[in-house]
């Protein structure tokens, strides 16, 4: 009997750890899964990301920064109305030429025919991440 308790205790503990097992590899198979997603999902984001670090940390000036940040908190701003005082219109009118060559800024019209810079939709959420880093604020 005691043989036979022992033997039914081990099928029980094979059983157990076989399902666990089992759970365990299901679970591990649905987590890579879920990371081959993400990875796929965040690929364009992560060179958008890499692509906006390179322009704004090795392209443009400290004030183009602080600039872009001013528009990306404006949404949309005249080409000649000067974004800040402390900033000439030719420095801005040269670095908004720096980020429309790279894809970040756009220039487009209004209803009254007015140029307006703008920040494009696909860098909004990258410079959200990434501007408060280089410019030093929140």
């Amino acid at each position: 009997p005691i043989y036979l308790e022992r033997r039914w205790k081990m099928e029980n503990l094979i059983r157990v750890s076989l399902s666990q097992v089992e759970i365990n590899f299901d679970n591990l198979r649905n987590r890579l899964q879920l990371e081959i997603s993400s990875s796929k999902r965040n690929a364009w984001d992560l060179e958008q990301e890499r692509s906006a670090r390179q322009v704004l940390g090795h392209v443009m000036t400290r004030d183009g920064c602080t600039l872009l940040s001013c528009l990306l908190r404006r949404g949309r701003i005249d080409t000649q109305e000067q974004f800040m005082p402390e900033i000439s219109l030719a420095v801005q009118h040269a670095q908004m030429q720096t980020t429309m060559q790279h894809g970040i800024v756009r220039c487009g019209q209004d209803d009254h025919g007015r140029n307006l810079y703008e920040v494009n939709l696909e860098y909004v959420a990258v410079l959200k991440r990434v501007l408060p880093e280089l410019t030093g604020s929140s």
